[in-house]
C-alpha cells in the first residue's frame, strides 16, 4: 500500500510525502522503516509536496504517479508527476517534468489535478484523475480520465459534443448528482477495476447532510462497459455515515479497492483530522455488476 503522510493537517505543520506499507493478509499493514519513499524536490513543479501516489508496473519498472505542489497551500496541486524505481521500496527517481497539468483558465480542471488509479488497457493505460476549479472555494469536484500508450505521454479524455469554456479541451466522466443528493457537490476520487464484462468503480461523493461540518463524504459504486460511460448504482452510497464511530461526523473518503476471488477489499480514509486508514470487506453480486 502506498499512502500519503504528513506531520499535520495544515501546511504550516508539514508538507505531505508518500510512504509504503506491506501486508500478508490485506488487513494488517506494517510501515516501511525507510519511509517516506518520495518527498518534495525543493525546486520545480514538486518543490513543496507530493501526495496521492498511484503505482503501476511497466515491464521491469515500477512507476508512481503522484500529485505535486510547487508552492505551499492546502489541498492538491496543479501537476501530476511521475517517478520510477527498480523496486517498490526504491530508490525512486522523479521525472524532470510533470506528465499531466491543469486545464486552461475556466476549464473544469483548471485549479488542480490529482491521480486516483491506473488501469491497463489494450492500447496502453488509462489514468483516472480528480480535478476541479478550486479545492477551497466550494467549486464542484469531478473525475476525469487520460490515456497513454507508454505511461509517460497522456491525453485527457474529451467529448467533442460538449459545449462551453469548462469543457473545451477535456470532460469529466461522472456527472454530479441532483441538488441535495449525496454526491451533488462532488463525484471524484475513484478506484476502478476491470471485470469480465467491463469495469467497476468505487468513488467518493460529497453532499449536504446535517453534520458538524455541514456535509458528508461517502462512497458510491458505478459500472461501465467501456470505462468511459458510467452507470451509478441506484442504492448509493454503499459506504458512509454510521459505518463506525470514526465516520459519524465526517464520513469516509478516497476509496481504493483490490479484489480476489472471495472479497473486495475497500480501503478508505477519514480525513486529515483523523489520520488513519480503514478497510471494509464485501462482495459485489452479478446483478449489481450487471453481468
Amino acid at each position: 500500500m502506498f499512502y500519503t503522510g504528513t506531520s499535520g493537517a495544515v501546511p504550516e505543520m508539514g508538507a505531505p510525502a508518500i510512504g509504503v506499507a506491506a501486508s500478508s493478509d490485506g488487513l494488517v499493514f506494517f510501515k516501511f522503516d525507510g519511509n517516506p519513499l518520495l518527498e518534495a524536490t525543493g525546486t520545480g513543479f514538486a518543490a513543496y509536496s507530493v501526495s496521492e501516489g498511484v503505482p503501476f508496473i511497466d515491464r521491469d519498472t515500477f512507476i508512481l504517479l503522484y500529485n505535486a505542489r510547487s508552492s505551499e497551500g492546502h489541498g492538491p496541486g496543479r501537476f501530476i508527476g511521475r517517478a520510477t524505481a527498480p523496486d517498490p521500496m526504491g530508490p525512486w527517481t522523479h521525472d524532470r517534468e510533470p506528465v499531466l497539468m491543469v486545464g486552461p483558465e475556466g476549464a473544469w480542471d483548471c485549479g488542480f489535478v490529482s491521480p486516483n488509479c491506473v488501469v491497463v488497457t489494450d492500447e496502453g493505460y488509462a489514468l483516472y484523475y480528480s480535478g476541479g476549479k478550486s479545492f477551497t472555494s466550494g467549486e464542484p469536484r469531478w473525475l476525469g480520465m487520460a490515456t497513454s500508450p507508454d505511461g509517460i505521454n497522456w491525453t485527457k479524455y474529451d467529448e467533442p459534443q460538449t459545449m462551453g469554456p469548462a469543457f473545451v479541451e477535456s470532460d469529466p466522466l461522472l456527472q454530479l448528482g441532483p441538488a441535495g443528493s449525496w454526491d451533488s457537490l462532488a463525484a471524484w476520487e475513484a478506484s476502478v477495476l476491470k471485470t469480465e464484462t467491463g469495469y467497476e468503480m468505487f468513488y467518493e461523493g460529497i453532499g449536504p447532510v446535517d453534520t458538524p461540518i455541514g456535509h458528508a463524504v461517502q462512497i458510491g459504486y458505478a459500472t461501465s462497459v467501456d470505462g468511459i460511460h458510467w452507470l451509478k448504482y441506484e442504492n448509493n452510497p454503499v459506504l458512509g455515515l454510521g459505518v463506525e464511530p470514526l465516520a459519524e461526523s465526517f464520513g469516509v473518503e478516497v476509496p481504493s479497492v483490490v479484489a480476489n476471488k472471495c472479497y473486495h477489499y475497500l480501503y478508505y480514509g477519514y480525513g486529515l483530522h483523523i489520520g488513519v486508514i480503514g478497510v471494509a470487506l464485501g462482495t459485489v453480486s452479478e446483478e449489481v455488476r450487471g453481468e
